[in-house]
């Protein structure tokens, strides 16, 4: 696990990734858990809001920050609340000649050298950890998944020092959210170096049109990372190494959250197919990921104007004061997103659309309000002894998409004329007929009769499940991502190729209810796998 504290060394007037500092010798005191730096945008956007002018004046050097408290020279300083506003004010705010002060007031340099011991370590830690797996997985190819943010830069130079050639395939996976300053620092980053490989791919939907589709994503059902991250990522993944697949180094961290403090450091992906993720900082901490991205001389301006991370400009799990700063520094997206969720409001019959917005409540929905599509099947007869056949009123009418739905259950074929659609579905291995269907083109019903004695209930729930998915079906790709052997193409509709398919139903295991859509709309937002 990543360390707990971080210590400051008022002589060289720095902070410290351990107690003791590499330049003067001296023990540090205990600050905090953690800091990142004020940047001077940053400081003068808080000066600003809350008042608290004598903050321009500090020196910039000697200014860090933990979450909403300011720390100056390794004291607190002032305290701000969940909105941003000035919560409380420390000893130091009133007078800031009484904390002990550096003669000279470090520079980078000296901030990286008092900590050079502990970075050495955590950087020989990750390079061996990067050599080691990409030794385990010979067949894999390495890439970076890379955001635009501090720690997939981090990851990226990690990476290319351990495997010595800036020949790796960095993979951008563009959600078309991403925030303004994250597309022109990509942009930045490849020109700085060229001699690295990109392979972008843009998320295929529309944002507001899926949200329109699944209702908007929230702190539970965060569909939109299946959707808009892992669809685009999947397909640049597919197009570096095809089915041999590879190994994603990603910049995930311990620290950043209690979601990520029991994350595996290497695992296969249940998202991207063929993915092996491979995590070689995940035990540092903000302070040490800031002490070498700086020393990088490479960063996003979204931290320089106080984001703590570059993220997705709509992502329900930003913070007030994230939201704040999103619409103070991007107006018109966010405006363009506000009114949107305002409409979304009055349509679901919410007394106070403003309200709703704007306190955030419309990010702590547990599922679908204003439509339950594809959620729940209409049965007429249930199979029992004496009775196999099961009939269904579908909520939309049969298209050819349902065909498609039932193929990962087995081996499909056409029993009759196609204009009575009669199919047969039987078993991948063994040739066994396990059950037949009817769905008419353009009539919402269905009729199922099964042909086995043994695994009934399993396999109706199989088939129910897939009539399920083919009523919620928004061609969100998120079943094609998950797909081994890329039977699965997003055409219009959706096609599942017989030759590929090899029945393993990932596609139909995919999140607690085999499928993004049907999780979002049933309200289950767990992200088990069954």
């Amino acid at each position: 696990m990543t360390a707990n504290s971080v210590y400051w060394c008022d002589q060289c007037g720095v902070p410290l990734l351990r107690e003791i500092c590499d330049i003067c010798l001296s023990q540090g005191r205990r600050v905090t858990s953690d800091l990142k730096p004020v940047f001077a945008e940053e400081r003068a956007f808080h000066a600003n809001h809350v008042g608290a002018w004598q903050i321009t004046k500090l020196p910039l050097e000697l200014l860090w920050i933990r979450q909403k408290t300011i720390y100056f020279s390794g004291h607190p300083y002032l305290k701000l609340n969940a909105k941003g506003e000035l919560k409380t004010k420390y000893p130091a705010f009133e007078d800031p000649g009484s904390v002990t002060q550096p003669t000279q007031l470090p520079s980078l340099n000296t901030m990286i050298q008092a900590n050079a011991t502990a970075i050495a370590s955590l950087k020989e830690d990750s390079i061996r950890f990067i050599k080691d797996t990409v030794s385990r997985y010979p067949n894999k190819k390495p890439v970076v998944s890379f955001s635009g943010g501090k720690d997939s830069t981090v990851v990226s130079a990690l990476v290319r020092e351990a495997l010595g050639t800036e020949d790796i395939v960095h993979v951008f996976g563009d959600t078309t959210i991403e925030y303004p300053d994250t597309y022109t620092y990509v942009q930045q980053f490849q020109e700085k170096h060229p001699q690295i490989k990109f392979s972008i791919e843009k998320a295929p939907h529309d944002w507001f049109e899926m949200c329109k589709a699944m209702e908007p994503p929230s702190q539970i059902l965060r569909w939109c990372c299946s959707v808009f991250k892992s669809v685009p990522l999947a397909r640049a993944m597919k197009s570096v190494n095809g089915s041999s697949g590879v190994i994603s180094f990603e910049g995930i961290r311990y620290s950043e959250s209690r979601a990520r403090r029991f994350s595996e450091q290497t695992y296969p992906s249940k998202k991207i197919a063929h993915q092996v993720s491979a995590r070689p900082i995940l035990g540092w901490n903000d302070l040490s990921i800031w002490l070498y991205s700086l020393s990088l001389g490479e960063l996003n301006d979204v931290y320089r104007k106080g984001l703590s991370r570059a993220g997705c400009l709509y992502c329900p799990s930003n913070s007030p004061f994230t939201d704040y700063l999103l619409q103070h520094y991007y107006p018109v997206q966010m405006g363009k997103w506000l009114n949107w969720l305002k409409h979304f409001a009055k349509q679901v019959g919410k007394s106070d659309p403003e309200g709703y917005v704007s306190t955030g409540n419309w990010k702590k929905r547990s599922g679908g309000v204003s439509s339950a599509i594809g959620v729940h099947l209409r049965r007429y007869g249930r199979p029992c002894e004496g009775d196999i056949e099961t009939r269904y009123l579908l909520t939309k009418p049969a298209s050819p998409l349902i065909y498609e739905m039932m193929k990962p259950l087995g081996i499909l074929s056409m029993i009759s004329d196609p204009k009575l659609g009669y199919y047969e579905v039987r078993n991948y291995d063994t040739g066994e007929p396990l059950f037949r269907f009817q769905a008419l083109l353009g009539e919402a019903y269905m009729s199922v009769m099964l042909l086995i004695t043994k695994g009934r209930r399993l396999l109706l729930t199989r088939i129910e499940r897939q009539i399920k998915k083919f009523q919620a079906c928004v061609q969100c790709g998120s079943c094609a991502a998950v797909c081994p052997t890329g039977a699965i193409s997003m055409s219009s509709p959706l096609r599942i190729d017989d030759e590929k398919c090899i029945r393993c139903l990932k596609c139909s295991r995919l999140l607690n209810k085999g499928c993004v859509a049907l999780n979002s709309l049933s309200g289950d937002g767990r992200k088990k796998e069954t």
